[in-house]
């Protein structure tokens, strides 16, 4: 009976112990690319697949609100939302693309307070949003999904930039990329890819942000075990890799406002001052009372959206609401 017991302890040893090399491997991989080689691939153009339009009345502000689908072949179709004045749908107006949390384009447009004015609002959806957000589906899938959402999130920016572009309604001189929460950490490597991909963005918000994953995702996450924080951590870190902030702050050439929450229970402070420190200048620094952002607080969120609209104007990046 020891013998038969040391050797099912033996064989289960080396299971384990070869599934953890496989995982090691795995790890080892993902991190192995070059995350600004990876981020300066050519994006292919993209064409205009679907276009559903609808008006939309805020507070007695009529405008059109459409949902926008773009594919091209071998890639994840990109969706988002456009939010544009109804009387001045073919006339050159600033251009703010929004990158916030999970939810649908249509949503995060629905949730900015009024007025809007003479401004085009473009809100992104993210890739694989509903198949990362599906409770049921098994751990390995959700975590293959992150991936895969991580990887084509920024080139998904670049179609959306490059098509808003080319729009009769769209001042292409003056097309702002901000990205609250969320978003923060992947605009940086979007403007990598954009830039690569000869397409300028001269004006950036970065909110509620910050820079090494493999910190922010177990914080987020609110584990509080060391343990499950640094296994984590590793996890979020390999998988995130080719998106990590810190590897493309520093070479942003925008002018960009960095908004800090000084209670944020999301973002580490090590974190957001990391974003802070390595975002080059010319860079103008806020830092808010209170929590992370939640879009579910109309003062919050209208405090958030007043200060980016007074910067994004000051610049000449937004127009005045009517």
């Amino acid at each position: 009976m020891i013998r038969l017991l040391k050797w099912a302890a033996a064989i289960l040893g080396g299971l384990v112990l070869s599934v953890l090399l496989v995982i090691l491997a795995v790890l080892g991989w993902l991190r192995a690319e070059d995350p600004v080689a990876a981020a300066q691939r050519a994006v292919p153009p993209f064409a205009l697949a679907q276009r559903i339009d609808a008006p939309e009345n805020r507070d007695g502000e009529h405008r059109i609100q459409s949902d926008i689908t773009l594919t091209a072949p071998g890639e994840l179709p990109v969706r988002f939302a456009v939010s544009l004045p109804e009387d001045a749908a073919n006339e050159p107006m600033p251009v703010q693309i929004v990158v916030g949390g999970l939810r649908a384009g249509r949503e995060n447009i629905q949730r900015l307070p009024s007025p809007v004015g003479k401004n085009a609002i473009v809100a992104f959806e993210y890739p694989e949003r509903e198949a990362i957000s599906d409770k049921k589906a098994s751990i390995p899938s959700r975590i293959l999904a992150i991936r895969e959402g991580a990887v084509v999130t920024p080139r998904q920016l670049v179609a959306i930039l490059r098509w808003t572009r080319e729009q009769p309604w769209a001042d292409a001189s003056r097309v702002s990329l901000l990205g609250y929460s969320l978003g923060a950490i992947f605009v940086p490597a979007a403007h990598e890819t954009a830039r690569a991909n000869g397409i300028e963005s001269r004006v950036t918000i970065l909110a509620f942000g910050g820079a090494d994953v493999a910190e922010i995702v177990p914080v987020a996450l609110k584990f509080k075990s060391p343990a499950l924080h640094w296994i984590v951590g590793i996890l979020a870190g390999s998988v995130l890799h080719s998106i990590e902030p810190s590897y493309f702050l520093p070479r942003m050439e925008t002018q960009t406002l960095l908004i800090n929450a000084e209670a944020d229970e999301l973002i580490p402070p090590a974190s957001a001052r990391l974003m802070t420190e390595l975002t080059p200048q010319p860079k103008w620094v806020v830092t808010m009372p209170g929590d992370h952002i939640n879009p579910r607080d109309p003062v919050v969120l209208t405090h958030v959206v007043n200060v980016s609209r007074d910067w994004l104007v000051a610049r000449g990046a937004a127009n005045e609401p009517r």
